[in-house]
């Protein structure tokens, strides 16, 4: 797994109140973390960032794992996960669609 690349996963609850639940982990570099998520939905599509932060606190390479609940009206609906820029060295993003996503 590369640095911030996130492995993510999506679950889907159908029955009321129907949810989706967001579900990932990063492997994060040392002297690193990441800040709480700022979540935007535009039409049918969830985005989660998250931004890169400075922690002396970390003296190792670590694993970085949350997750999202989001309230869902059940039509196809995808959801983002961006950590930093969001691609290289600096960032990575996942895409899951709920067609896709694990029913809970």
């Amino acid at each position: 797994m590369n640095n911030y690349k996130p492995y993510s996963y999506l679950y889907k609850k159908t029955s009321e109140p129907a949810q989706l639940r967001s579900c990932f982990v990063a492997k994060i570099p040392i002297y690193m973390n990441l800040s709480d998520p700022a979540i935007s939905t535009n039409n049918h599509v969830t985005t989660i960032t998250y931004s890169v932060v400075s922690d002396q606190s970390k003296i190792r390479e670590w694993q970085f794992e949350d997750e999202n609940v989001l309230s869902w009206d059940g039509l196809e609906h995808s959801v983002e996960i961006k950590i930093g820029s969001g691609s290289g060295s600096t960032g990575g993003t996942s895409d899951n669609s709920s067609g896709k996503a694990e029913i809970e």
